[in-house]
């Protein structure tokens, strides 16, 4: 059976849905509001001609307030993570970050294979992916994290990560930049902007820390 729900305007078709049983949809909200990207909406059929029912558990419409966009600052909290780079004339994004893990010692990985990044259609940590295999890579753990409903994150570049806060001191973490073969830069975090280093792929570095685009428009 088929119907159609209207939520915020937008017209939904739930289809296959059986006397009797739960059917699920997922329902985007749009990008402007914090936390509420989609929400999950559950139906029951509980006869044949009847209307579909709500899950009485789940509120239809989560309450959220639009991002005031003036109020943000780096080291205000956004979308997930905390705000390091803020919008300019040449970008139309914030740049937020995570600390993944501290004190876990995770290598680049892949030490002795030069990594090639000329695929400039995804970003330096796909290329890192698609290229090393290893299990336990600063990149792999960036990949599969997961904050807040967020999972777009990649390790910091040199070019987006030009910014300290008291979260990051004392922190050495993996950047996506690759020296040669065998090193790639880490970072470490100081009152300031964080000190560049460089040293084997094969090491270990204190924590794995993670950043994301938040796009304006």
């Amino acid at each position: 059976m088929r119907y159609v729900i209207e939520v915020n305007g937008q017209s939904f078709v739930l289809s296959n849905i059986k006397v009797g049983e739960i059917g699920k949809i997922s329902i985007p909200l749009g990008n402007d509001f914090e936390e509420c990207e989609e929400m999950n909406v559950e139906i029951l059929q509980t006869g044949y001609g009847q209307p579909i029912k709500i899950n009485e558990n789940y509120k239809l419409v989560k309450k959220c307030e639009p991002l005031d966009l003036s109020r943000i600052r780096r080291g205000s909290p956004l979308l997930g993570g905390t705000v390091g780079s803020i919008p300019s004339e040449e970008r139309n994004y914030y740049v937020v970050y995570n600390v993944v893990r501290r004190n876990s010692f995770i290598p680049w990985g892949c030490a002795g294979k030069l990594i090639d990044f000329s695929n400039n259609t995804i970003s330096p940590t796909q290329n890192i992916l698609n290229q090393c295999q290893e299990l336990i890579t600063a990149a792999r753990l960036v990949d599969e994290y997961e904050n807040d409903g967020f999972d777009d994150w990649e390790l910091p570049t040199l070019e987006e990560f030009t910014f300290s806060s008291n979260f990051l001191l004392g922190l050495t973490f993996w950047t996506s930049k690759q020296v040669d073969k065998d090193h790639a830069v880490f970072l470490f975090g100081t009152p300031t902007v964080p000190a560049e280093f460089i040293a084997n792929k094969s090491g270990s570095v204190s924590s794995v820390v993670a950043m994301r685009k938040v796009y304006i428009d």
